[in-house]
């Protein structure tokens, strides 16, 4: 049961366990993350996002892809599940960004929490702001610039990125081939 006042935030499998476990124990709200709810593991948004949108739980996670999923944006949409999102800023961050930048929001958090109807959809940004977006329009602009990103980068090879850089550095130095650093490249 929420405490008086408070509301209960469920997090989803991409919200890290020990940051929820953290803000679980806060007095004024309460967190309860999707594998303590679903020891077995996680049953798909079809089943746990029905049973918290039932409960009156607010969703918040990092899956914004169920913004633009269409079937689990349709599950969402029928439950009018309360939901909160980090924007995808948040994914080019370090986890510790991520923790400062959240506890920054967190008392803007609660109270805009407090007041969300049911089908609300709420994202929080990077330098601290909570706003309120139509699902909609916001899931039609995500898929916009998706298409127009798979756009920029249609025919163009995927870079390794610098940590895949690093490891073909170092294993040209060992004299190895990269498969044979820990199959990361088999």
């Amino acid at each position: 049961m929420p405490k008086a006042g408070g509301v209960i935030f469920f997090a989803d499998k991409n919200f890290p366990g020990t940051l929820a476990d953290f803000l679980r124990r806060l007095d004024c709200h309460e967190f309860t993350y999707l594998l303590w709810e679903y020891p077995d593991g996680d049953p798909g948004d079809d089943v746990w996002i029905p049973e918290v949108a039932a409960k009156e739980w607010i969703i918040f996670g990092r899956d914004r892809d169920i913004l633009t999923n269409q079937a689990e944006y349709e599950i969402l949409r029928k439950h009018k599940a309360r939901a909160i999102f980090l924007s995808g800023r948040f994914d080019h961050m370090t986890r510790f960004d991520q923790t400062v930048c959240f506890f920054k929001c967190w008392e803007r958090l609660c109270l805009k929490s407090r007041s969300m109807a049911p089908g609300d959809v709420l994202i929080m940004q990077k330098q601290g702001q909570i706003v309120k977006v139509d699902p909609e329009k916001y899931r039609a602009r995500i898929l916009k610039q998706k298409a127009a990103s798979r756009r920029r980068n249609a025919g163009k090879p995927q870079g390794l990125g610098k940590r895949g850089k690093q490891l073909v550095a170092k294993a040209k130095a060992a004299n190895q081939q990269p498969d044979q650093l820990g199959g990361l490249f088999a």
